[in-house]
């Protein structure tokens, strides 16, 4: 079995680019539902922010507030499966509009352990995450499984190919079970 998981340095992940948000989210959204098989959203964050010493922005705040339906504590708030693709969908309309000092991020953790490569199913001998940050920096952090080296060359190229940065092979480690 091999673990790829980057260093606690790397924490925010790989960088998804300087694509617009956009962009990256049908990327995402692509990859989703061609690659991983049974998806199951663990849940996620919802961070809006000014830069240092500005005031909060209330009315994107509050606009958020009343399409997730949760009160945002300082512009923060968890959020469920459904709280995230509504959270998602308010960004993206939102963030092409904003002043460029405004700061909106939103995680959605993502579990599974299957996914489809070169048409075969792949049975991961752990269960994977993927953190999906959208917003101002765009990233994703990792913890991957494989049966083989091969496998994980099959993954890492598919990143690649949907734009979703490049899974390094000094960080799969052979582990056990």
């Amino acid at each position: 079995m091999f673990r790829y998981l980057p260093p606690k340095s790397s924490v925010w992940g790989h960088s998804l680019g300087r694509r617009k948000v956009s962009v990256i989210a049908e990327s995402i959204n692509a990859f989703m539902t061609d690659v991983v098989e049974e998806p199951l959203c663990r849940g996620g964050h919802l961070s809006v922010s000014s830069g240092f010493g500005l005031p909060q922005p209330q009315n994107v705040i509050e606009q958020f507030e009343n399409s997730i339906g949760i009160k945002l504590a300082r512009g923060y708030a968890k959020l469920d499966e459904s709280q995230c693709h509504v959270a998602i969908e308010q960004a993206l309309s939102l963030l092409p509009t904003l002043d460029q000092k405004l700061h909106i991020d939103i995680s959605r953790t993502i579990e599974f352990d299957k996914w489809r490569l070169n048409d075969e199913l792949v049975n991961a001998p752990d269960t994977c995450r993927l953190t999906w940050r959208l917003g101002t920096n765009c990233s994703v952090s990792t913890e991957l499984y494989f049966n083989s080296e091969a496998e994980f060359t099959g993954l890492s190229e598919l990143f690649t190919k949907y734009s979703l940065g490049k899974l390094k092979p000094n960080h799969l480690k052979e582990c056990k079970k």
